[in-house]
This record gives structure tokens, C-alpha cells and sequence, in this order.
């Protein structure tokens, strides 16, 4: 207990300091390893062509357990459906506090008749299982300058619903 209210007060300590400071105790890496990437848990999103513009729709989570505010500057994804499937970028900055999290990122990507194409024969394959694999690159702001963060996400039997 005594070793959790010693580290508690110096990050407390820590988070006080300015910047160039605060540089010289700890490393950006040292933050990003603090900061999680993920899809939200209870509906990570669904690809589906039921609308009136076919789109993918994807709900990220990022977690900071760290004694810093950060701001999430951007984010570039790659999504895999057994291949590269479509590119996007989130250009929308937001604050994330300190030992918190933010779950309400949306990111659409609309479709092609090719995307779609290329699913549904992927589709009439038995073997198939929509798996999707998310390639995630985010960008963060803090008191410690620039940090970047790497995280590959897969989630089994992803929601695919398209007409055939």
C-alpha cells in the first residue's frame, strides 16, 4: 500500500512539473506505453450495405493510464477483411484526461462497389470468417511533446451484412 501512495505522489509530483522538466524524468515512450488503442467492447462496429451508401463503421476506444492529460492529435487506420480492405484517417483532435478513456471516436468509411465486390465472393467461400484486422497509428500531444502509438486490433466475427 505504502509503495501505491509513494508512486501516486510522484506522478502527482511529476504532472505539476513544466515541460522541459519534466522531459529529463520521463521519455515519450515511456508514455506511450500508457496509452491503449482498441474498438469499444459492446459494439465495435458493423460493415453493411443496407443504407443508402454502403459503409464500414468502426467505434474506437483509447485509454489513458497515465498521470497526464494528453490530446489525440490524429488517427490513421488500415482495415484487413483477408486483405487490405480501405484506408482512413481521423483528423479530430480530442482531450483525453488523465487515468481515463474515450470511447465515443466514430470512424465511417464508405464503400466501393469494388470493396463490396471483393466481399461478396470472399462471402460465398464456407471457409470465410470476417475477421477484421485494424493497423492503427495515433498521434498524441502532451507535456512531453509528440508521441506516437502502434497497435494492431483483430476481432473475430466482425457484423458483415450485405444484400447478395
Amino acid at each position: 500500500m505504502f509503495e501505491h501512495v509513494a508512486s501516486s505522489l510522484l506522478a502527482k509530483l511529476l504532472a505539476k512539473l513544466p515541460g522541459w522538466l519534466l522531459r529529463r524524468f520521463m521519455k515519450p515512450e515511456k508514455l506511450a506505453s500508457k496509452l491503449v488503442l482498441d474498438l469499444r467492447s459492446n459494439a465495435p462496429g458493423k460493415l453493411s450495405d443496407s443504407g443508402a451508401v454502403p459503409q464500414l463503421e468502426l467505434w474506437l476506444r483509447i485509454t489513458n493510464h497515465s498521470a497526464f492529460p494528453v490530446v489525440l492529435d490524429r488517427v490513421d487506420l488500415e482495415v484487413w477483411l483477408d486483405q487490405p480492405f480501405a484506408r482512413a484517417a481521423v483528423i479530430e483532435r480530442n482531450e483525453i484526461a488523465r487515468h481515463s478513456d474515450v470511447e465515443g471516436l466514430r470512424v465511417v468509411i464508405y464503400l466501393s462497389e469494388t470493396q463490396l465486390a471483393h466481399l461478396r465472393q470472399a462471402m460465398r467461400v464456407p471457409s470465410w470468417k470476417s475477421e477484421l484486422t485494424l493497423q492503427v497509428t495515433a498521434y498524441f500531444i502532451s507535456k512531453l511533446g509528440w508521441t506516437t502509438v502502434n497497435a494492431t486490433i483483430r476481432r473475430q466475427d466482425f457484423p458483415v451484412t450485405l444484400r447478395t
